[in-house]
């Protein structure tokens, strides 16, 4: 179990020096508006709202932004558990693509860290979530693009795998396989995500009664969200949106 106080969430902008540099702790950017051009070790990447980096320790790495910018940093000691997990899958590539799921928590978070006390009293909730999908992006797939469209445009429907592989023209099995590879995880578990995400979104930016934030993000009834919550951030709907206020 990672220790939440070795994880820091901050928000950063950058500009036109190129200052190289190490550090020694992790460190996550995902950019929130804008773009910056980095360089990781001699390789170097244009971090978007597609593409994120993960910057191991004591990787030396430099950044060079013009016009406005805003990213999310997520800074992990050397020492926090989920540091080993993630040097498996990012010490030979440090970048990655920002799935649809893991674009909209990014949104959440910037959208609530804009109440002042937000993010010192509930990043941690939010942190769990961010890093499992960080560490199961994966890269480009076309077919799998259209299909994350369209979940994200009708995720109020019950989605079943079946209906998944018909809508990216594949079949079952080789919808797990396209997943397993584009973004390290099951269908199921990547609609998961997805749907808590707009969960999140829409509890911390409505007041849409919890029983209808439920059914138009696809759960089955507001008990099955309460277990997603409880599951994924130790909390329920009400106690989420309470945090809020």
């Amino acid at each position: 179990m990672s220790h939440y106080a070795n994880q820091v969430l901050s928000f950063r902008s950058y500009d036109v020096e190129f200052h190289p540099h190490t550090h020694g702790h992790l460190q996550i950017v995902l950019p929130v508006a804008g773009a910056m051009e980095i360089d990781i070790e001699r390789r170097g990447k244009i971090l978007d709202a597609s593409v994120g980096a993960v910057i191991m320790p004591n990787f030396r790495h430099g950044q060079v932004a013009q016009g406005a910018n805003r990213f999310l940093v997520v800074d992990l000691a050397a020492s926090d558990t989920t540091t080993n997990g993630l040097a498996d899958r990012f010490t030979l590539d440090p970048y990655f693509r920002i799935s649809t799921a893991l674009r909209r928590l990014v949104d959440y978070i910037e959208l609530s860290a804009q109440r002042s006390s937000w993010m010192a009293s509930n990043a941690a909730m939010c942190m769990p979530l961010l890093l499992d999908a960080i560490a199961n992006s994966g890269g480009h797939h076309s077919r799998l693009d259209g299909l994350a469209k369209q979940l994200e445009d009708s995720i109020h429907r019950r989605w079943t795998v079946t209906d998944m592989a018909i809508a990216a023209g594949v079949s079952s099995s080789r919808l797990h396989s396209l997943f397993k590879t584009a973004f390290g995880q099951s269908p199921n578990r990547y609609l998961a995500a997805l749907r808590l995400s707009h969960a999140l979104r829409m509890l911390s930016s409505t007041n849409v009664p919890v029983s209808q934030v439920a059914q138009d993000t696809g759960y089955s009834d507001q008990s099955a969200l309460t277990r997603a919550m409880r599951t994924a951030l130790g909390t329920t709907p009400a106690k989420f949106r309470r945090h809020l206020q």
